[in-house]
């Protein structure tokens, strides 16, 4: 008698938009022993104010929608100091994200960054956003096919998925001409009956400033958000999706840090939203110190910061097709990681350099906050000192 032999399980390889193709594209050592090795970071500062301000916009909708919160603006107190709270205590805190003291005050004594950005995303979006939204956090997922050249693949597909923060719905005849968001998708758009009666719009919350537009995150959140595109037009039952929508929350409300940061950008020529008039002025005259002592940003124009806030995204087929390559070779290098580390190469060998030859070595920000740097086969490449970590 002849006994067969069980096959293993056939597995597709899934990849997640977010946590596994940005957070790659970061960094590959760092994606290598965060993502796939689960070390979570020792100061997730970002990471805590990422999940931070989304579960923040959800709250306030949830609430909003079921009338229990009815008016525009929001006070910090009462208002949006439950909503922190809820979010913090609910949601953060079971996931051991602690809020960094100088973003975030527990006791609610001091109205801190984060909480200003809280309370002003939500005054200046709340309003405009929420009366569109039709779904919030809405999962996506999507096969692609595998072939990775000079490879031989694990599968012959992989599953792309991904979180949609926000999937509005717009109809012209009950849109407000007055909406920011509507006034945003005409100035890129232009004409929006072309699109048809009702449509969609993905919107995505950033919590973080507009990248220059030479930074390689602004090509890269255009392509998160043509690949949602790519996977919603696959859902039955669908409207046709007119664009994807960036809201950088912190340019409501930058810090010093953003708005030297600005500064450099404007006088390199390298932001698409440049200031005008007395914003203009006051951002070429400042310095951060005079006579020893630092001197406090200016306070830019809410119109200006609004302008800088939004970014509307175009989901034309050409468009989105580029980015679903683009995102298909950043599978490819992942793959190529994995099935090094598979043939014994150390993981330094196996993510770190393949990483730094593709897109050379990561901004001086992602190292300064890593964990890694002090063994990191990238820094010794390219000849830097490691940089010490802030607090």
């Amino acid at each position: 008698m002849t006994l067969s032999v069980k096959q293993p399980p056939y597995k597709i390889p899934t990849y997640s938009l977010t946590g596994d193709l940005l957070s790659y594209l970061t960094c590959g050592l760092q994606y290598r022993y965060h993502n796939r090795g689960a070390l979570p970071p020792s100061t997730p500062v970002q990471l805590w104010f990422g999940e931070f301000i989304h579960g923040v916009m959800e709250e306030a909708y949830l609430r909003w929608k079921a009338g229990k919160l009815n008016k525009f603006p929001c006070d910090w107190k009462p208002d949006v100091w439950d909503i922190e709270t809820t979010v913090d205590r609910h949601r953060l805190s079971p996931k051991g994200l602690t809020p960094p003291s100088n973003l975030f005050d527990r006791n609610g004594v001091d109205q801190r960054i984060a909480s200003r950005r809280a309370v002003s995303s939500l005054n200046v979006w709340g309003p405009e956003l929420f009366p569109l939204i039709d779904e919030a956090e809405v999962r996506l997922r999507g096969i692609r096919a595998l072939r990775p050249p000079n490879l031989q693949p694990r599968a012959d597909y992989y599953e792309v998925q991904g979180v949609v923060d926000v999937l509005g719905s717009l109809t012209l005849s009950r849109a407000s001409a007055s909406n920011l968001i509507v006034n945003a998708l005409k100035q890129e758009l232009g004409d929006l009956s072309k699109l048809g009666p009702s449509f969609e719009v993905i919107v995505d919350y950033k919590g973080m400033r507009r990248p220059a537009n030479n930074d390689p995150k602004w090509n890269q959140y255009a392509w998160q958000l043509r690949t949602y595109a790519w996977l919603r037009r696959m859902q039955p039952q669908s409207l046709p999706t007119a664009a994807g929508v960036l809201l950088f929350l912190n340019e409501l409300e930058p810090s010093a840090e953003d708005i030297s940061h600005l500064q450099e950008e404007v006088r390199a020529g390298t932001t698409d939203v440049l200031p005008v008039g007395a914003d203009l002025a006051a951002l070429s005259t400042w310095s951060k110190k005079s006579k020893g002592k630092s001197v406090p940003p200016p306070t830019l124009s809410q119109d200006y910061r609004v302008k800088r806030s939004i970014r509307v995204i175009s989901v034309d087929e050409d468009s989105v097709q580029a980015s679903l390559k683009n995102f298909d070779h950043t599978v490819w290098e992942i793959e190529g990681g994995v099935a090094q580390e598979v043939r014994g190469i150390p993981i330094q060998q196996a993510w770190g350099m393949p990483y730094l030859h593709k897109h050379g070595p990561p901004p001086i920000a992602t190292c300064t906050a890593c964990d890694f740097k002090s063994y990191c086969p990238i820094l010794a490449h390219t000849g830097k000192q490691p940089p010490v970590s802030v607090p």
